[in-house]
């Protein structure tokens, strides 16, 4: 497995404070503390790294500083020993022993990292990968994809695509909730209140037209409350009336096909054999409730079917006469998923509103007997996990959605859209098809890096015009920076692009501070990866993402790359320009965003 430059760093460390401890008066089992865990990053003023002597010290009758000053000039005589040249000097601070790299070392090792193609990614072993299944969006399918859908997407697809880099086998997976009450609600206002009897009559996209249709049932149910009795009525003839079930297969056709180009739009992708429906597994629950009630899991209360859960909740999982309900299906859909997919983990990416509904399922799981659905498990162990997200909130007065209170995920990419065309317009001359696509690119990026950014249990409150702003903690600035970088490239000769794309093994120029800062942001790209995937917080790699841009723009504003003073310095500076667009290229494409060559 390719070993990235920053552990390098922190394993001679641990190698040198290891040697260090035995040749000094220290006694201390080394085995018995976490050296390369103990390893920080401290602020640039104490160095690149240092390590703490507190651990050491609560082992011996010495003070945290006693012990930094006995180990540093040990360290220092190692370092002087074997002349090891990526430190430029080592001093003790306080508690502290702090290590200062070699700026000409560390440009070296991070540049020849990043030539590799996909630079932080990791080539797991056999025993490592591991098979994880990602459900996300799982919309109902009475209306359209929402802005809640869309914060669900961005978060599912970054979440699966930064698993995947880091060498695991994920299937992108989503459940449509296609059978529920709701749907024979929209049957009954096509059929009885709705003056169009398709989309094109009504002269909307096809699922947005299901979703005027269920308002428009809910808004006459109000007065008319005999409505509801008629939805539920038709839902209990689903099975053996066969118009009714043609009309369910029509308007479930027309509300998928619709979302279908919202996803195709905002690049939300699925595996094909991981598309589940409702209606395909509610009915395959049986055996297991019927375990569950013979094991008195279950019990049947007033006709109903109840899962007697202890600390948590009674919970539902059939309601009177056998209607399945949401959980129904999830008891049949789980078990199917970890034995046909062979899974390792199961991931649900749902809002945070049902925690408790997560904790009921896996309870239910457990009680029934499958091991994966505990709670106390090591994250090297088969696991159902629920990752929750915030929601999403806008500014009052905003946006108004087709379907009234509820804003639609195709209205808010509209609206973002128009808001980058206006940007755009203002400050370049471009074809009319060329400010189209620019102006969606943007709108994506904007979208997505606004619902990512935050930590996903936190609510967002979307403001479309801060998300546009070329020049604050947004998408767009990320593609401004990106393409900042590729102006650059398309000024410089091919003869010197194929010379700073070589691995080097010296430089003849001195590093400054800025673009120091600039290499050890590159540097640290590996790791934030890796916190990422094991933490499954992709909001990560937004945050990093932005920190990257901000130290390339001041790079780029100090250290002229074209017009630089030497040769040799324009090919070291072109060599962090490429590094740079690798890194945040990768980026991207890890937050599902588009990319764009030219602003």
């Amino acid at each position: 497995m390719l070993i990235y430059i920053e552990k390098r760093i922190k394993l001679k460390i641990m190698d040198i404070i290891q040697r260090a401890i035995r040749i000094s008066n220290i006694d201390v089992n080394v085995y018995n503390i976490n050296i390369y865990k103990t390893i920080e990053r401290p602020k640039s003023d104490y160095g690149d790294f240092s390590f703490p002597c507190f651990s050491l010290a609560s082992f011996s009758d010495k003070t945290p500083n006693e012990v930094a000053s006995i180990l540093s000039d040990k360290v220092n005589s190692i370092i002087k020993t074997q002349k090891l040249n990526m430190f430029s000097n080592v001093k003790q601070i306080g508690p502290y022993i702090n290590f200062f790299l070699d700026k000409k070392w560390l440009a070296i090792n991070v540049l020849n990292d990043t030539l590799k193609r996909n630079y932080g990614s990791r080539q797991v072993s056999k025993d490592e990968k591991k098979r994880i299944m990602v459900e996300y969006s799982s919309p109902n399918t009475n209306k359209p994809l929402h802005l809640g859908h869309l914060r669900n997407d961005t978060i599912g697809m970054a979440l699966s695509k930064v698993l995947e880099f880091y060498g695991h086998k994920v299937i992108k997976a989503t459940l449509l909730n296609d059978k529920g009450l709701p749907i024979f609600k929209v049957i009954v206002a096509l059929q009885k209140l709705s003056q169009y009897k398709n989309p094109k009559e009504a002269r909307m996209k096809s699922d947005h037209f299901v979703g005027w249709l269920y308002v428009l049932f809910e808004r006459k149910a109000k007065q008319e409350p005999k409505l509801v009795d008629e939805a539920q009525l038709l839902m209990k003839k689903y099975k053996t009336n066969a118009k009714i079930r043609y009309l369910w297969k029509k308007i479930n056709n027309w509300t998928l096909q619709g979302m279908q180009k919202t996803y195709k739009i905002f690049g939300s992708h699925f595996d094909k054999n991981a598309i589940f429906k409702e209606s395909q597994f509610s009915n395959k629950a049986t055996p297991l409730i019927n375990r569950g009630i013979e094991q008195d899991i279950f019990i049947k209360q007033d006709n109903a079917i109840i899962a007697k859960l202890g600390s948590l909740p009674d919970k539902v999982v059939l309601k009177q006469g056998g209607i399945p309900v949401y959980i129904t299906t999830d008891i049949a859909l789980t078990p199917y998923k970890f034995e046909h997919f062979t899974l390792d983990k199961s991931i649900w990416v749902v809002g945070n509103e049902q925690k408790l509904y997560f904790q009921q399922l896996f309870k239910i799981l457990e009680l029934l007997g499958y091991d994966w659905a505990k709670q106390d498990k090591s994250e090297t162990d088969k696991q159902c996990i629920h990752l929750a997200y915030g929601m999403v909130l806008l500014p009052e007065g905003k946006m108004k959605s087709r379907e009234g209170k509820v804003v639609d995920a195709d209205d808010l990419i509209d609206k973002v859209t128009e808001t980058a065309s206006q940007e755009l317009e203002e400050r370049y001359n471009l074809k009319k098809q060329e400010l189209a696509k620019r102006s969606l690119k943007i709108a994506l990026a904007a979208i997505k890096f606004y619902l990512l950014k935050v930590d996903c249990m936190k609510d967002v409150l979307f403001d479309p015009k801060k998300a546009i702003d070329f020049e604050g903690f947004t998408g767009p600035y990320l593609l401004y920076s990106y393409a900042r970088a590729n102006s650059i490239l398309k000024k410089i000769k091919g003869d010197d692009i194929i010379k700073a794309i070589q691995p080097i093994t010296r430089l003849n120029v001195n590093v400054s501070d800025l673009e120091f800062m600039l290499i050890k942001k590159i540097m640290d790209f590996p790791s934030v990866i890796e916190t990422a995937a094991k933490t499954l917080k992709p909001d990560i790699i937004a945050v990093y993402a932005y920190k990257l841009a901000q130290t390339f723009s001041e790079f780029y504003h100090s250290a002229p790359v074209i017009h630089a003073t030497k040769k040799s310095e324009m090919l070291f500076r072109l060599r962090l320009v490429i590094a740079f667009r690798h890194v945040m290229e990768l980026c991207l494409k890890l937050m599902n965003m588009p990319r764009i060559e030219e602003m």
